[in-house]
């Protein structure tokens, strides 16, 4: 495939000079007390060795990011294995967490995803959910790891994923033991925002908090939830509706499965908060139950979103958006190695769980960059699970010329090269094949 694409590569070594900031990494180092006086390790040197330093392919090791630190700095500025590994300290771990830091709130300035139709009402659209990562056993006490028959330690990663800025808007960090719940805290952060979530978050307190705050939320039903139907749309017939009125929704959806009709009602719940104990509260929310034909079963979902906003089959739709984040995660275990280095060392345990999310929000910023530059023909056929691929290959390329060009050398490869291999290796032959989320955002 012939592209030109020169023009597109400047833009694009630009872009990456301005993410990989020399003077912005070196003052995080000496904010986060990682580097005082000692000048035995090179902070923008050792930050760009753990960030591009590996592949997809291959296992991540210290001895690993020893050599190619020495592969990237001059003779002189070259450490021995000791001293390079004592540097994986709980310094490092707090320089790591600053860049981290700086990298979420650079990305949160830019707009990467443009909302479609009834979105448009929201600023953002943000997707809540958590992966576990399990780290090695030795680290048990600090990071106890749930239901398992042997000794084992995991870290849950709570991500909070922004659909305009296309990555990580909130990224912490918890003991696998810790209740989902306990990871999301609501605050005025909501306000004009809508939040999916899943059952793992559920909980009728949290729904009442983003309602005060003015957010919106959808968000699948447990089998075990219980609310009072109130009132149902007019979908339902007229006599169907007089019976389920009053009625659990469990109930309701048993009086109308023989018609398989959809249902689209307003319910109330009474739950105790957990500020109080003793005296129940009301909520209403909109209770919707899509009939599915493949498996014969419905899909229920709770939201403060009125029917007037979006429709019932929408927010079947809406919900499905929630895969995102599962491809956020995949892509960051299987293309920057999240959770594969393990050590007894907890600094160098917590480092390397972070180091991966840098990586993806660098690449998917260059992603979003690549969609703009391109031709729309080019741009549509631009994926991004293959770019995070393909990004990856060509990590250690791009870091020698950073290398390089932090040494004030000429590059070896020219960015041409390096940008031409990796849109060739993202574009997809089906440019016509669309996501599930394609009517909905871009």
């Amino acid at each position: 495939m012939e592209l030109d694409l020169g023009i597109n590569s400047r833009k694009f070594a630009e872009k990456l000079t301005e993410l990989i900031s020399f003077q912005e990494i070196a003052c995080a180092a000496v904010d986060s007390g990682f580097i005082i006086r000692s000048r035995k390790i090179y902070p923008v040197e050792f930050l760009l060795t753990l960030i591009f330093g590996f592949y997809s392919k291959e296992e991540p090791s210290i001895s690993k990011f020893h050599r190619i630190y020495n592969s990237i700095v001059d003779q002189e500025k070259k450490v021995v294995y000791s001293s390079f590994y004592d540097r994986f300290s709980y310094e490092a771990l707090a320089f790591v967490d600053k860049c981290l830091e700086n990298y979420i709130s650079y990305q949160m300035k830019g707009v990467n995803t443009e909302l479609k139709g009834y979105l448009r009402t929201f600023n953002d659209v943000l997707i809540k959910d958590n992966t576990i990562v399990r780290v090695h056993s030795f680290l048990a006490n600090k990071y106890p790891a749930t239901r398992t028959r042997r000794i084992s330690a995991g870290i849950k990663v709570s991500v909070l994923l922004s659909v305009v800025c296309n990555g990580p808007c909130s990224v912490k960090f918890f003991p696998e033991k810790t209740n989902d719940a306990k990871t999301l805290s609501i605050g005025p952060w909501v306000n004009g925002m809508l939040l999916l979530m899943d059952r793992g978050f559920f909980k009728f307190d949290v729904f009442a908090k983003i309602g005060d705050y003015g957010g919106s939320f959808v968000t699948r039903i447990k089998s075990n939830t219980r609310a009072e139907v109130v009132s149902v749309g007019l979908d339902i017939p007229e006599k169907m509706r007089t019976k389920m009125i009053g009625q659990d929704i469990q109930k309701a959806i048993e009086i109308v499965r023989s018609y398989r009709l959809d249902i689209d009602a307003s319910v109330t719940v009474r739950y105790f908060s957990s500020n109080n104990k003793k005296t129940k509260k009301s909520l209403d929310m909109r209770f919707i139950a899509i009939y599915n034909e493949k498996t014969e079963q419905y899909l229920t979902y709770f939201t403060n979103i009125s029917e007037e906003d979006l429709a019932g089959r929408d927010v079947a739709i809406l919900y499905a958006a929630r895969w995102d984040i599962e491809n956020l995660f995949r892509e960051t275990k299987s293309e920057n190695l999240l959770g594969r280095l393990k050590s007894k060392n907890d600094a160098i345990t917590e480092i390397f769980i972070r180091i991966p999310i840098i990586r993806l929000i660098i690449a998917r910023e260059l992603f979003a960059v690549a969609r703009k530059i391109l031709e729309p023909s080019m741009a549509i056929r631009l994926k991004k699970r293959s770019w995070a691929t393909v990004f990856a290959e060509n990590a250690k390329q791009i870091l020698r010329n950073l290398g390089k060009k932090k040494r004030g050398l000429r590059t070896t490869t020219p960015w041409r090269e390096i940008w031409e291999t990796i849109v060739e290796g993202a574009i997809s032959s089906h440019g016509n094949r669309k996501t599930h989320t394609s009517n909905l955002y871009n």
